[in-house]
């Protein structure tokens, strides 16, 4: 299903400077722009996977204060694999088991590692093919202009965690992965039940 979940970089900027100096983030959304994502679109969740330090001073989306805001400071890669990881996974997974969340945009600041590595997840979910995975990862990497944003450093760390995971395919591997952050057949179920047409 189309327009329930949107995939953005931060809808604000990073919040900057020094210790006693701090700046809250720049405005990235006029509010025209800002009325387009909340009416147009919908959008009633902005999940926002940065760190406190990232989005020191808010206390609400840049959407505005009728759409729901929800901070869970996000791993990615190799980093969804330690405790932390998995439930930081966990409670980001929880945001869309909930019906009333949708529509929902997820961001990090540059939609890329912490975004990537959670799309990757929902995706594999759904039943998108592992070639299909890396592809949309890799459109990721059109956001920069060096050569720095490249699987072996990212990507690979994220599928390799995987492997240790049981399943013939990615898409198995992935929900095993699902499965040991606490969630079952009946939540991965709810899940596709509310994402994919009959």
């Amino acid at each position: 299903r189309q327009g329930l979940i949107y995939r953005s970089e931060g809808l604000n900027g990073n919040a900057s400077g020094e210790d006693g100096a701090r700046k809250p983030g720049r405005k990235r959304l006029t509010e025209d722009t800002a009325r387009w994502g909340r009416e147009w679109l919908g959008i009633r969740t902005d999940l926002d996977l940065r760190t406190p330090r990232e989005i020191e001073f808010m206390t609400e989306s840049p959407l505005g204060p009728t759409v729901r805001w929800i901070n869970i400071s996000s791993s990615d890669y190799g980093g969804m694999f330690g405790k932390r990881g998995k439930e930081q996974f966990a409670k980001c997974f929880r945001v869309f088991l909930d019906e009333g969340n949708y529509p929902i945009d997820f961001h990090c600041i540059a939609g890329a590692d912490r975004t990537g590595s959670l799309a990757c997840i929902l995706n594999a979910l759904l039943g998108v093919e592992e070639e299909e995975l890396w592809r949309d990862w890799e459109v990721t990497g059109f956001l920069f202009d060096n050569t720095s944003f490249h699987h072996e450093k990212r990507f690979d760390r994220l599928m390799k965690g995987f492997e240790k995971y049981p399943g013939g395919t990615a898409n198995a591997r992935i929900e095993a992965y699902v499965k040991d952050c606490g969630f079952t057949d009946a939540d991965i179920a709810a899940f596709r039940r509310i994402m994919l047409e009959d």
